[in-house]
C-alpha cells in the first residue's frame, strides 16, 4: 500500500466501496418490499366484507409477505457472495462481509421489517381506542399472529428447501453428465448460514414471546425436528464447502449476533410495555394505561412492606450508582485477566517451540556423536 499511488489507491478504494453500496442498496430494496408487502396484507384485512378467506385476493395478500420474505432469503444469499468476491480484500475479510450482509443483515432485514406495519397500529385510534372495550381490533392479537406465520413458515421453507431444492439437485447431478450439471454440482453445507437461520428463528421467538407465550415451545419442536432434517440434508444432499471458517473466530461472531439479535427484540417490547396503551377489546391489560402498571401495583398490595422497601432500594440512586462502579470495577479485573492469560499462553507456547527445536538439534548432536564412537 506504501508504494501505490494515489490512482491506486483510489481504484482500490473504489472497488471496495462498489460492491458494499451495491449490496447494501438490494438489503434496502428487500425491507421495502416487505415492509409494503406486510401493510398491504394488513390493509387488505380491515374489510372483511371484501376479503373473505375463499378470495383468492384475500388469500394471496394474507401470505404476501411471507413470500416475499422467502423470495429475498433464498436470491440474498445466492447474489450476495458473487459481489463480494469483487471486493479486493483478504479471503477471511471476505467471508465475514458475506456473513454480514447475505446472512446477518439479511436475516435481521427479513424477519423484523414485518413487524414495522403492525407496530404502526399502536399508534391508530382503533389499535388503542381508550373508549368502550367492545371498539376497535386486538392489536396484540395481531403481531402475535404475524409472529406465529413466520415461525412457522420459516419450518416450512426449511423442509421445502431440503426436499424440493436439495434433494431434486442432487439426483438431477448423479442423474446426468455435462458441464452444466457438472458446474451446478451439489449444494454447498455452510454451517454459517444455517446456525444464523436457527439464530433469526430465536430472534423472532424472542420478539414474540409478549404477544405468544407458547411460540417458544412451538419453536423449541421445530429446532428439534430442524436438527434431523438438517442431519439428512448433509449426509445425503450437500458436499463440503470450500472455504471453511475457523471456529475460534466464528463462536465470537455467532454470540455476538445472538446478544444483538436479543438486543434488537428487547427495545421495541420494552416500549410497548411501558408505553403502549393495552387494546380495549381484549388482553389481561385492558383496564391499565400500559402493562407495566400491573407490577407496581402489585408489589404495593401483594408484597409485605420489607420486601417493598428493599425494591424501592434497589431502584434507587443510592443502589444502582455504587452497583454500576462495582460492576465496571468487575469488568475491568475480567478483560484484564484475560489479557495477561492471552499473554502467559502466547509465552508458554513460544518455551514449547524452544524446547522441542532444542531437544531435536540435542538429539541430532547424540547420533552425531554415537556415530563418532
Amino acid at each position: 500500500m506504501r508504494q501505490q499511488t494515489r490512482k491506486q489507491k483510489a481504484r482500490r478504494f473504489l472497488s471496495y466501496l462498489w460492491p458494499n453500496a451495491v449490496i447494501g442498496a438490494l438489503v434496502a430494496l428487500a425491507i421495502f418490499f416487505i415492509y409494503y408487502a406486510t401493510k398491504a396484507s394488513q390493509a387488505s384485512k380491515k374489510d372483511d366484507e371484501q376479503c373473505s378467506l375463499h378470495s383468492v385476493r384475500c388469500v394471496v395478500l394474507q401470505y404476501l409477505p411471507l413470500g416475499v420474505i422467502a423470495l429475498v432469503n433464498f436470491l440474498g444469499p445466492q447474489v450476495f457472495p458473487v459481489l463480494v468476491r469483487q471486493v479486493d480484500c483478504s479471503p477471511n475479510t471476505e467471508i465475514n462481509l458475506t456473513l454480514i450482509w447475505s446472512l446477518t443483515l439479511l436475516n435481521w432485514a427479513s424477519r423484523g421489517s414485518p413487524v414495522l406495519p403492525l407496530l404502526g397500529l399502536l399508534g391508530s385510534p382503533t389499535g388503542s381506542r381508550r373508549g368502550n372495550r367492545g371498539w376497535g381490533p386486538c392489536w396484540e392479537n395481531a403481531i402475535a399472529q404475524e409472529m406465529y406465520k413466520l415461525c412457522i413458515f420459516n419450518f416450512l421453507l426449511t423442509v421445502a428447501f431440503t426436499f424440493l431444492v436439495s434433494l431434486p439437485r442432487r439426483l438431477l447431478v448423479e442423474r446426468f453428465s455435462g458441464p452444466l450439471w457438472v458446474w451446478l454440482g451439489r449444494e454447498e453445507f455452510t454451517v454459517s448460514k444455517n446456525v444464523l437461520d436457527l439464530m433469526a428463528g430465536q430472534t423472532v421467538t424472542w420478539m414474540g414471546l409478549f404477544y405468544g407465550p407458547l411460540l417458544p415451545l412451538l419453536n423449541g419442536g421445530f429446532i428439534f425436528l430442524t436438527f434431523y432434517i438438517k442431519k439428512y440434508n448433509l449426509l445425503c444432499n450437500c458436499r463440503a464447502p470450500e472455504r471453511h471458517i475457523q471456529a475460534s473466530r466464528s463462536t465470537s461472531f455467532f454470540q455476538l449476533v445472538l446478544l444483538l439479535g436479543l438486543f434488537l427484540a428487547i427495545m421495541p417490547l420494552g416500549y410497548v410495555v411501558s408505553s403502549v396503551p393495552s387494546s380495549r377489546a381484549c388482553g389481561l391489560f385492558a383496564n391499565y394505561s400500559a402493562p407495566w402498571e400491573v407490577v407496581p401495583e402489585a408489589v404495593e398490595t401483594r408484597l409485605p412492606a420489607e420486601a417493598q422497601l428493599v425494591l424501592n432500594y434497589m431502584g434507587s440512586n443510592a443502589f444502582c450508582y455504587p452497583f454500576l462502579f462495582l460492576l465496571s470495577l468487575a469488568l475491568t479485573v475480567g478483560v484484564s485477566q484475560s489479557r495477561a492469560n492471552t499473554r502467559t499462553i502466547q509465552v508458554l507456547r513460544k518455551q514449547l517451540v524452544w524446547v522441542s527445536e532444542g531437544r531435536g538439534t540435542e538429539g541430532g548432536k547424540n547420533e552425531r556423536c554415537g556415530g563418532i564412537y
